[in-house]
């Protein structure tokens, strides 16, 4: 475990890390997915989009392992506590629905692993913690949607099971605003790194991450 605050672990290498892009989906993503049919798309949303495209390029180049993971909502396989949580599981990422595959616009890639989950986290009755470790991977890059909801929980589990999370702040939604800088100050002091894509690539490139004020 480790590189908990606002700095790159200095452990982390490409031999190390796997990159981990959490539910890129159409209904959360798309215009015409279920979150824009119901009014719920933020204007910003999909601004992560082609700057995570740019990173996920120079990461395959450098041969790091890129697994997607994907939320299913299955109507009755778990209870809800609202009834806005019982009419989301009706709405979003049906299982075999076109809401509940990868944009187009950054699909995975032949040799990609596709984590499908039932819950918020990727490693909550998934095959994720086995193929991290069979990989030999210690530290894992997060990025994705949404930030206080599946990528939140999914960071805290990889802390919790003896990963090095590292959250991606930039490639992440939502990461401006009150609640995500509230976010973002509980992971980085109890759960994980949370930095820049751009210093993580001048780590990996081989050069001095410069530290953040703090």
């Amino acid at each position: 475990m480790g590189g908990l605050g606002s700095d790159v672990p200095p452990t982390l290498s490409a031999d190390r890390v796997v990159l981990l892009l959490v539910d890129l989906q159409n209904d959360f993503l798309h215009p015409d997915g279920a979150s824009g049919r119901l009014g719920r798309l933020a204007p910003d949303i999909r601004d992560v989009l082609a700057p995570l495209k740019d990173f996920v390029g120079v990461r395959r180049d450098q041969g790091i392992p890129v697994v997607y993971t994907r939320r299913f909502m299955r109507p009755g396989e778990a209870t809800t506590s609202t009834a806005a949580l019982a009419e989301q599981r009706h709405t979003y990422c049906l299982p075999g629905s076109w809401g509940a595959d990868i944009v187009d616009d950054l699909p995975p890639e032949p040799g990609d692993l596709v984590v499908d989950k039932p819950g918020a986290s990727a490693f909550l009755r998934t095959s994720l913690t086995k193929h991290l470790r069979n990989l030999g991977r210690s530290h894992v890059l997060v990025a994705g949607v949404t930030l206080e909801v599946c990528v939140e929980s999914t960071v805290r589990d990889a802390q919790d099971l003896g990963f090095s999370p590292v959250l991606l702040r930039d490639l992440t939604w939502p990461n401006r605003g009150a609640q995500a800088e509230a976010t973002h100050a509980r992971l980085e002091r109890h759960f994980c790194a949370v930095v820049e894509a751009v210093d993580v690539d001048r780590q990996l490139a081989g050069q001095a991450t410069p530290a953040t004020s703090q």
